[in-house]
């Protein structure tokens, strides 16, 4: 079977999925997209960021060093990004397909009432 040619709509560089439907940067029903992906790990990076300047700061550091300042810089600044992204991951989630979900297995009847009995005495 002959490879459909892109499509005249789509934007300029966006690879056609195998299935000639979606760009490759766009979520499919299959695998998330190259956008999703980049958001979801540049979140985590900038969240290790984070992390490891304030413990920098506090074990390393003495209070009101250019070290002290910088690391704690680096956090705020670092934060601030992780926030946009965030915004910006919940903003493509909901214009995206999403992915199929499958039916869960069914449950047995002993099953559903020790999870009944556990949410009530639990909670």
């Amino acid at each position: 079977m002959a490879k459909k040619p892109p499509s005249s709509m789509a934007p300029a560089g966006a690879e056609q999925a195998n299935d000639g439907q979606s760009p490759s940067w766009a979520n499919s029903s299959e695998r998330y997209g190259s956008v999703a992906q980049a958001l979801h790990w540049s979140i985590a990076v900038l969240f290790l960021v984070c992390y490891v300047a304030v413990y920098y700061r506090h074990w390393f550091t003495l209070p009101k060093t250019p070290a002290n300042w910088l690391a704690l810089q680096t956090h705020l600044v670092a934060g601030v990004a992780v926030a946009a992204l965030v915004v910006a991951r919940v903003f493509w989630f909901f214009r995206s397909i999403h992915s199929r979900t499958t039916r869960p297995a069914p449950v047995s009847s002993t099953s559903h009432r020790t999870g009944c009995i556990a949410r009530c005495t639990c909670s």
